[in-house]
């Protein structure tokens, strides 16, 4: 057996375990979401765990807003398994728009490769929808005063990555509480369902990172700091 079709082999048989772990965790997802509390992971990766969690929502006209920091995991191109979450992390928000979802990604340090990749990405999801559907903004935290409000906020989402979706059943959220810089995968993430925000320390939680979000947004739309920023 000559080296490619040992290495194509090697791709096909990890992508068939992968795809039968992300079943099995998508039919456990499903019995857990509607329990009315918040689900908690103590390591996670955003598209084996947050993305099937997301699916079971109503995206018709809801709004989801990410934060991560430098955006390497969907730009990555590296090792079978960073090549398949990639993949399907793209994908996932390719199907979220074509079903109603606006999304709002913010990027807190990502290089210049990056940016140009998801710019591109950008065009074309926003390509195949009728209206703007994605838009990026990118942080450049090198140029922000650390002791300013917008500085706090940028740091501290160095490694607290909140995502948010409003919908028209209620309010969600993602949050992993450390992301180490480098690390593909979280440690200690949390899932706050529509059926667990009636509680109020869920709620609370929920209304501060938008709040941070919010500042995050205003800052950089006054600013304007980079062409992939698309303000709805």
């Amino acid at each position: 057996m000559n080296n490619a079709l040992l290495t194509f082999s090697m791709f096909g048989l990890i992508f068939i375990i992968v795809a039968a772990v992300q079943f099995w965790i998508e039919r456990q997802l499903s019995r857990d979401i509607e329990a009315g509390t918040p689900l908690i992971y103590r390591i996670s990766a955003i598209s084996s765990i947050l993305v099937p969690l997301i699916e079971r929502l109503k995206l018709a006209g809801s709004t989801i807003r990410i934060v991560g920091y430098d955006g390497e995991y969907l730009s990555n191109t590296g090792d079978p398994l960073s090549l398949y979450k990639s993949w399907r992390l793209k994908k996932a928000l390719e199907k979220w728009t074509k079903m109603g979802a606006k999304i709002e990604y913010f990027l807190i340090s990502p290089s210049e490769k990056t940016r140009n990749f998801y710019e591109n990405l950008r065009d074309q999801i926003n390509a195949e929808n009728e209206e703007r559907a994605i838009s990026f903004f990118f942080l450049d935290s090198d140029r922000i005063q650390a002791a300013s409000e917008v500085g706090q906020i940028a740091e501290e989402f160095e490694t607290l990555h909140p995502t948010l979706i409003n919908t028209v059943d209620g309010d969600a959220f993602w949050v992993e509480y450390d992301h180490p810089k480098g690390k593909k995968r979280a440690q200690n993430t949390k899932f706050g369902p529509p059926s667990a925000m009636d509680l109020p320390m869920e709620k609370l939680e929920f209304d501060v990172y938008n709040d941070k979000i919010s500042k995050l947004r205003e800052y950089l739309c006054e600013t304007a700091k980079t062409p992939a920023i698309n303000p709805a």
